[in-house]
């Protein structure tokens, strides 16, 4: 699975459009029979390239969504030098990862940044807190320092466990507290509204309007 995620995701990164375009692009892979996919991998390509890994799926028990889960943290561990980030998430149904967007339990009306914005800023902000994730230089800007469970990777990047994985687990009780403590950690990179449009319109300023009428 892994040669054929990496290569998938490494081809659609030479394809991505320029920095002055801020178009985007997503490829998903999927591994696992057909009718039982048991993880995604989805690459989003804006400024920078992310991407999100998910164990999914009603079949699997929670020992194969540890072993899965794993699996992706080697994906990830192999992709850090190319990505600006890198995420893990361990869901209850694939519906959440399949979007334009990494999944993000952070309500849509809450005071954080929406992922529209951070989508275009995942070199230095983050979408939500996740099990595990691959952080690159501009989010240790932010953080200050290495959270605790940080270990190196290539290319300045640091992988953040953040605590046991089956506290994540989809039936797990601990599930909303592992969230709540890795955003605290996180918390420099999970900004309101209001600081990352300030941010986004520091890289891309605004054009001044024209004096002729012309745009």
């Amino acid at each position: 699975m892994a040669i054929r995620v990496n290569t998938a995701l490494r081809r659609a990164m030479r394809q991505r459009p320029g920095a002055r375009t801020r178009q985007a692009m997503q490829a998903i892979v999927m591994a696992g029979a057909p009718d039982r996919v048991v993880a995604t991998i989805g690459g989003y390509f804006a400024v920078s390239a992310s991407v999100c890994l998910s164990v999914a799926g009603p079949g699997l028990d929670d020992e194969a969504m540890l072993r899965q889960a794993a699996q992706l943290e080697q994906v990830a561990r192999d992709l850090a030098a190319d990505v600006s980030l890198a995420m893990i998430g361990v869901e209850p149904w694939l519906g959440r990862v399949l979007g334009l967007f990494p999944a993000a339990t952070i309500e849509q009306g809450a005071d954080r940044a929406q992922p529209t914005v951070v989508y275009h800023l995942c070199d230095e902000l983050l979408f939500d807190a996740y099990p595990y994730q691959v952080l690159g230089p501009g989010h240790l800007r932010r953080l200050g320092t290495a959270p605790a469970g940080s270990a190196l990777l290539a290319g300045g990047r640091i992988q953040y466990a953040a605590g046991d994985l089956r506290r994540w687990l989809p039936d797990s009780h601990d599930r909303d507290a592992a969230l709540a403590t890795a955003r605290r950690a996180l918390e420099p990179c999970l900004v309101t509204d209001v600081v990352a449009g300030d941010l986004f319109h520091a890289r891309w300023p605004r054009r001044p309007a024209s004096t002729d009428g012309q745009s």
